[in-house]
């Protein structure tokens, strides 16, 4: 809850938003809601955590990512803040490198 928490921050603080700003457009009631998960006192419901990520203009997998992780989760980070074309490129480059058995036919 803590890494759920202090990324709930991160993406609000790089996206210049208050907590106010988030609670008025999730239709909560004051901001101790949002201030607890960000501490990681309490765990959001996925509808909520989905009702955050359209507030702060991101995806639901940014604020379960956890960039430090994993060299794949630091990838799905780096994609957060690449162009269309350049996630499509990126697209097209991973599905070549793909088994076969994997790849879409």
């Amino acid at each position: 809850m803590v890494r759920l928490g202090r990324r709930l921050r991160a993406l609000r603080n790089e996206r210049m938003r208050s907590l106010q700003d988030i609670i008025a457009s999730i239709g909560f009631a004051g901001t101790g809601f949002l201030r607890d998960a960000e501490r990681g006192a309490l765990l959001p419901t996925t509808a909520t955590l989905h009702k955050i990520a359209h507030a702060l203009d991101v995806e639901l997998i940014d604020i379960v990512n956890v960039p430090e992780e994993t060299p794949r989760s630091r990838l799905v980070e780096i994609t957060r803040h690449l162009s269309q074309e350049a996630l499509a490129e990126l697209l097209q480059h991973a599905e070549r490198l793909l088994p076969e058995e994997k790849k879409k036919k």
